[in-house]
């Protein structure tokens, strides 16, 4: 089943599988990602971009295939998929990644490089690629420089471990765990929260950890006092702030209220 689009109250759903149905990263997997991400990066109505699965597992790899086939068509998925990765990280608007089920190889790579990362804890997690003869290259970077020590990133790697979701949310590579019955109201609390905040502050916020990462600490403070002092003039901040000191809500203050589950666990 190919992968779908859809946008509830701003929020764009992006459905990697559907019911029974499993999510495995190919040629047309890939590509339908793509394209879902740019429309949702250039939509205006979108706020927030929420990736999820309704099948049993929430995504389970790289599709082996690709490993069989010719040389052409290998070098297209590694670079779509490495692709995919970029944009999600790079995307000005958060991108969550809800999880129920397994997550596995180029999975985990898709998650890591969400904003936020929520889960039931009857997900789990693993890179069995060495068992295959290879390892997940283009998964490290963004496990490295986003989420997870070197050394924790070697254990998984070398191991292939499975680990639950539990286990996973102690060294950092998810952000919540929650009972499955649990998911769909705790999710929708996020996206309340940030659907009152302002965009661009959020693309700031984005972008801004990454500039300061790894910078020696006098230059990092440098970096932000020239960037609040920046965000601060912006008439439509400044506006804003006046708002709230009247007792008003700004112009980018928006409520979500969803037509349906976010989720999709009840149609499980």
């Amino acid at each position: 089943m190919p992968i779908t689009y859809k946008i509830d109250s701003g929020l764009a759903l992006i459905t990697l599988a559907g019911c029974h149905s499993e999510c495995r990263l190919n040629h047309e997997s890939l590509t339908d990602l793509h394209r879902y991400m740019d429309l949702a990066v250039a939509d205006p109505i979108v706020k927030i971009i929420l990736l999820r699965s309704l099948g049993k597992d929430f995504c389970t790899g790289l599709d082996l295939e690709f490993i069989e086939s010719d040389c052409i068509a290998l070098q297209t998925a590694v670079e779509l998929y490495a692709g995919i990765l970029k944009k999600i990280h790079a995307a000005p608007k958060v991108v969550i990644a809800v999880i129920n089920g397994a997550v596995k190889g180029g999975g985990v790579g898709l998650i890591s490089a969400c904003d936020i990362i929520v889960a039931t804890d009857e997900s789990t997690f693993q890179m069995p690629e060495v068992l295959f003869g290879i390892i997940p290259a283009n998964v490290i970077p963004f496990l490295v420089c986003r989420r997870i020590s070197m050394q924790k990133v070697r254990y998984l790697i070398l191991t292939a471990s499975k680990i639950s979701a539990k286990e996973a949310l102690a060294i950092g590579l998810i952000d919540e765990v929650h009972s499955k019955e649990d998911l769909e109201k705790k999710t929708k609390s996020i996206i309340k929260r940030l659907f009152k905040a302002n965009p661009q502050a959020l693309n700031l916020a984005k972008s801004f950890t990454e500039q300061v990462w790894g910078k020696e600490i006098n230059i990092a403070s440098d970096l932000a006092k020239e960037a609040l002092l920046d965000i601060i003039q912006k008439p439509e901040v400044k506006k804003g702030i006046t708002s709230f000191n009247e007792g008003k809500v700004p112009e980018w203050f928006s409520l979500f209220k969803a037509s349906d589950s976010i989720t999709g666990l009840k149609y499980e």
